[in-house]
């Protein structure tokens, strides 16, 4: 079963919203095929993952390039939501307009469910759940915020620099706490606004399990319920009363 946490919003500043289902041993080629040929009845939109490799021959002096592909990336009409195959992982992603949780918890269920009727239950080695959000901060003319007005983590700069306008930056942290068996990663960065008079800002959360993972499945979906949680309040203890006003 679901949970539901945090503060509603009226404008969620959620730009994409992940679930994924990490597996313990590889899908099959044939496996991922078949889930492609069921998949695309309902997301006609598909694109082939690839990887691309290179190496280098020491004794004809030459080097060899090959591509592999990887899985599949399907997409319903609107390009709004998003089934990623892979051998190692099924993800459902939902891109904006975000349409809340539910919504994403149901669809991820029931393609792990489509999937597993194809490759008879494979054990799941990790779940996770990553949310990026876009914070859009006004600044008029002066194009400069205080940083620590907005967001409780944060790059600090010296007073000699602070009246300089904010080109970009990027930060990333890792967290774990030695009483549970999460890893929680946040990046903060500045990204190109697509507002006239604003600074804005992605807030990426990406919360996983690093302990087994039941292998009932309403327990492993309830497991994916609580990582939820976890990012919510990671993600209000990131920013400030200002911020939250943004979204009003």
């Amino acid at each position: 079963m679901s949970t539901n946490s945090g503060p509603p919003y009226k404008k969620p500043p959620i730009i994409e919203a992940v679930i994924a289902v990490h597996f313990a041993s590889s899908l099959e080629e044939k496996e991922i095929d078949a889930f492609e040929r069921k998949t695309k009845k309902d997301f006609p939109v598909v694109e082939e993952l690839v990887s691309v490799g290179t190496s280098y021959n020491a004794v004809t002096k030459q080097q060899i390039s090959g591509v592999q592909k990887i899985g599949y990336k399907f997409l319903d009409p609107n390009r709004a939501l998003v089934v990623m195959i892979q051998s190692n992982q099924i993800g459902v992603i939902q891109q904006s307009p975000y349409t809340g949780w539910e919504a994403l918890y149901e669809e991820a269920r029931k393609q792990w469910e489509a999937l597993i009727k194809i490759i008879k239950l494979k054990n799941a080695s990790r779940v996770s759940t990553r949310y990026i959000n876009r914070i859009d901060i006004p600044v008029g003319v002066e194009n400069n915020v205080d940083l620590r007005k907005y967001f409780n983590i944060g790059l600090s700069l010296p007073p000699a620099v602070q009246d300089m306008a904010l080109q970009g930056f990027h930060i990333n942290c890792s967290l774990q706490n030695q009483t549970d068996e999460y890893i929680s990663i946040i990046n903060l960065a500045a990204t190109p606004s697509p507002l006239i008079d604003h600074l804005s800002f992605t807030i990426d959360i990406d919360v996983m399990t690093t302990g087994s993972v039941p292998p009932n499945r309403e327990k492993m979906w309830d497991l994916i319920g609580t990582l939820r949680k976890r990012k919510n309040d990671l993600f209000e203890a990131c920013i400030t009363p200002d911020t939250r006003e943004l979204f009003q």
